[in-house]
């Protein structure tokens, strides 16, 4: 995990938080983003994926110490406007550049957060637009709308949910 973070406060999640993250995350030289990941998901969106700095007191020590967290389950919470790229390093080059190794590119059109509530929890909406590239130039597009637990697992593996139909292809 990324020692470097300052406490992220995710209001959404107040409920169990785990240790166990499941993600890591790349050094600043590799781009600081979660390796493995078909997309380039950085720091940036550790708050989007529930995961925070939290203060606790070492149970053996009895010292107060600050580990990296996650909601249990987690609260996604990624957001209108928000971009990633496949492959990850797109992201640091200059479009012209970027263009020319891209694959996709994912925009988020509309969201609505994960809420957790006394009687439920509410999934969370992603309504995004995906860019497909090849060769430097833009070959298509299709809009589709995932829960924000299922645009996460898209957003690491690349696929589609296998009952997902676009929104639109245009």
């Amino acid at each position: 995990m990324v020692a470097s973070m300052d406490d992220q406060d995710n209001t959404a999640s107040r409920g169990r938080r785990t240790t166990e993250i499941g993600i890591v995350f790349a050094t600043k030289a590799k781009g600081e983003c979660a390796e493995r990941w078909v997309f380039g998901v950085p720091v940036v969106f550790l708050a989007a994926l529930d995961i925070r700095l939290t203060s606790r007191v070492n149970r053996y020590t009895r010292k107060p110490e600050q580990v990296w967290t996650r909601g249990e389950p987690p609260l996604f919470s990624f957001a209108a406007g928000d971009v990633f790229y496949e492959p990850g390093h797109a992201r640091e080059l200059v479009w012209s550049e970027a263009v020319a190794v891209m694959s996709r590119h994912v925009q988020i059109l509309e969201a609505t957060t994960d809420a957790r509530g006394p009687e439920r929890n509410t999934d969370g909406q992603v309504r995004f637009r995906v860019d497909f590239y090849a060769k430097g130039r833009k070959t298509g597009e299709s809009v589709h709308t995932l829960t924000q637990s299922q645009f996460a697992e898209f957003l690491r593996t690349g696929e589609l949910p296998s009952a997902t139909f676009p929104d639109r292809l245009l």
